[in-house]
């Protein structure tokens, strides 16, 4: 991959090269991912309504002067994250799948690309780390970001570009483009789904709500 794009260049990889381990994750059918959820009753969410639902979220932002979410776009990804926690995997699979399609744009396939890292508590650490392994997850190319700063170019994480702080998430740095095979979110969906536990959301989009 040759990218010739200016200053200081931050990649994200969805295309792994590390094996399938299980690190600080709930098993497919494990008790944490229940409890998260609490009752087990389901919405009733189309694939349609749910694909409405993805467009209306921010993607991951361009310019450099807007490097992060305000706090009403991070509100509105924390909404669906939960509202999709509780829907049927199935139904949350084929919408992702309709949504992020070959023809799906750059901005549209990095709010699905947002969507899951607020949703799964997926690993921050660095994936060239001798002590944790990551899934694979061949689900297409690279991400490719500014980061705010020089001094923030972090090792690539599962997580990326997004960083939980004590001040709530943050993102990294701004998106440049997208690079190789088309991004599947639906797939990279289902891996996490069976590795990872989803992340609770529920005090953190009550304090945003209480500063918004």
């Amino acid at each position: 991959m040759s990218l010739n794009v200016r200053g200081f260049i931050w990649i994200a990889m969805t295309a792994l090269s590390s094996p399938l381990a299980f690190t600080g994750c709930v098993r497919p059918g494990g008790s944490g991912r229940q409890a998260a959820l609490g009752p087990t009753s389901k919405p009733a969410l189309t694939v349609q309504e749910i694909v409405a639902r993805i467009d209306e979220l921010p993607p991951w932002p361009r310019a450099l002067a807007h490097n992060t979410l305000t706090t009403s776009e991070w509100i509105r990804l924390m909404d669906l994250a939960i509202l999709l926690q509780q829907v049927n995997p199935t139904t949350v699979e084929e919408a992702l799948r309709t949504y992020v399609n070959p023809h799906c744009t750059t901005d549209n396939g990095s709010k699905a690309h947002l969507l899951l890292r607020v949703m799964f508590r997926v690993p921050d650490e660095p994936f060239d780390s001798t002590e944790h392994e990551h899934p694979r997850l061949p689900c297409g190319g690279f991400w490719v970001g500014y980061p705010v700063k020089e001094e923030h170019v972090p090792s690539l994480s599962m997580s990326a570009p997004v960083v939980w702080t004590r001040n709530g998430p943050q993102l990294r740095g701004t998106l440049a483009g997208y690079s190789g095979a088309p991004y599947d979110a639906a797939k990279e969906y289902a891996i996490l789904l069976a590795n990872y536990p989803f992340r609770n959301l529920s005090k953190e989009v009550t304090r945003l709500r209480g500063i918004r």
